[in-house]
């Protein structure tokens, strides 16, 4: 998709990037978003029952939502947990240095998917 890191989300909105199922997504994610570490333990089929759509649907939007830079998966270090995080850049939670952490984390993980992207897509490291 090649958004630039710094889109705003109004904008992806106004590009119709995103669709409604994809806010109410975010949504529901903020929703479950924990106070200090802005982790989000909620699995796809629980986020598809609260919204009442198929877990395919909640998957697309996902898919979508992570294409767009607003949503990546984390695995817990220590408990091997999956878990959501949303972009700092629209929501983010914690005192500024655990958001800079999160910002870290968020950035780690984007760029591990984009380079898994262009490895499926056939497109060779520029490293």
């Amino acid at each position: 998709m090649g958004l630039p890191s710094g889109t705003k989300f109004e904008e992806l909105w106004a590009a119709k990037v995103l669709q409604p199922r994809d806010v109410a997504i975010v949504l529901v994610l903020l929703q479950n978003m924990h106070p200090t570490t802005g982790k989000i333990h909620l699995s796809v089929t629980a986020l598809a029952e609260r919204l009442g759509i198929t877990v395919s649907h909640a998957q697309h939007s996902i898919s979508r939502l992570k294409r767009s830079r607003v949503l990546v998966n984390r695995k817990d270090r220590d408990t091997g947990a999956l878990f959501f995080l949303i972009n700092p850049m629209y929501a983010s939670a914690g005192v500024a240095q655990r958001r800079g952490l999160l910002y870290k984390q968020f950035s780690e993980a984007m760029s591990e998917e984009v380079a898994k992207r262009d490895r499926d897509n056939g497109l060779a490291s520029a490293a």
